[in-house]
């Protein structure tokens, strides 16, 4: 009897030890998983970083665009004024000259009257 209680004994120490090392290879699949894991992960974040930084570069970039066009805005805006005044002053000049047109054609009239009158006496 107690070589069969030894026997059943050693039959479930051996069960426990096929559990055990069924377990233990379990357990080394899910570390083998969780280290690829961590390797992809660890990939992700490699990825992550250059693609931050490749952002931050953008950003910069768009910075100095914007600065670029901030100044190409106020350089807009000076030859905007600018152009009105040389447009002004090209009006007034017209004005003036289209002034002295009209007093030239009412001088041309007027002596041609003139003339005409002394051909007439």
């Amino acid at each position: 009897m107690v070589e069969d209680l030894l026997q059943q004994l050693v039959k479930m120490v051996a069960k426990n030890n096929e559990l055990t090392q069924t377990l233990m290879e379990k357990v080394e699949g899910l570390q083998n998983n969780v280290d690829g894991l961590e390797g992809k992960l660890n990939g992700l974040e490699g990825k992550l970083n250059s693609f931050e930084g490749r952002l931050n570069n953008f950003e910069g970039r768009l910075d100095s665009l914007e600065g670029k066009l901030d100044g190409l805005e106020g350089k807009l805006n000076n030859l905007e004024k600018d152009m009105h005044t040389r447009f002004d002053k090209v009006e007034r000049q017209l004005k003036l000259l289209e002034s002295d047109f009209d007093l030239l054609y009412a001088k041309t009239a007027e002596h041609e009257r003139t003339l005409n009158r002394l051909k007439a006496n």
